[in-house]
């Protein structure tokens, strides 16, 4: 996908310090049984904090997302089911973040797993503890996308789904699709790394001008991820 030169230069900024502290928006989608029923993008660069309506607030420097209300599925059973779960939900589930990590914390009675991906087929449940735990590390991210671009490994994973009321990965390796409330998280400035990974940041743009500037500006922050690496 083509990139703006000014997404280009304002995400550079943001990189300069990604060694020290990430700096991201999060694009959160909820799943009923495969079903996406909300999408939101997080602004808070602190994180967000995942819960049913009518929830005391808590943590109030992290942004909410409300998981909706499943009565209007027009499978009854699976409503009824995943009311139970939100009714459980107490606090939430919070998603921080705390310098270069992604910590995750379970806040109510409801238990909730999470993966890197919606395909994991390991079925060993990973469980979010009740208090904040890393579950993701944006060095780690740093070096397996280096690793990527100079082809001495695949494509690093970047997303992270929780499953909330149910074990995930699940031990019997049925699909997420089945699975009564998934959340797919996505931090946006490592999608965009590894969009600039994969593409170098080839613009649909036609001005040879704007192409030369957005070449320029991808090397450069190619070259941040080097320096990252050489100073964390």
């Amino acid at each position: 996908m083509g990139i703006p030169l000014w997404q280009l230069r304002e995400f550079k900024a943001q990189l300069s310090g990604i060694h020290n502290r990430l700096t991201t928006h999060f694009r959160v989608v909820v799943y009923y049984r495969g079903l996406r029923v909300h999408e939101q993008l997080v602004t808070n660069e602190n994180g967000f904090r995942v819960h049913a309506g009518g929830a005391e607030p808590v943590m109030s420097h992290l942004q909410g997302v409300c998981l909706p209300d499943p009565s209007p599925l027009l499978d009854k059973r699976q409503a009824e089911l995943t009311k139970r779960i939100l009714g459980k939900l107490g606090g939430g589930l919070a998603v921080e973040v705390s310098g270069s990590s992604i910590l995750g914390a379970r806040l109510g009675d409801s238990k909730a797993y999470w993966s890197c991906s919606q395909f994991d087929q390991s079925r060993t449940p990973r469980e979010v503890p009740k208090i904040e735990t890393e579950i993701y590390n944006t060095n780690q991210f740093i070096k397996d996308l280096i690793s990527f671009i100079e082809n001495r490994s695949g494509s690093p994973q970047f997303c992270l789904w929780f499953c909330v009321g149910e074990k995930w990965p699940d031990p019997e390796n049925r699909p997420w699709e089945k699975k009564l409330i998934m959340i797919e998280v996505t931090p946006i400035s490592l999608e965009i790394l590894k969009s600039l990974a994969v593409c170098g940041g080839a613009s649909s743009l036609q001005s040879e001008t704007v192409e030369l500037q957005i070449s320029t500006e991808t090397s450069s922050i190619l070259s941040l991820l080097y320096e990252s690496m050489d100073t964390s």
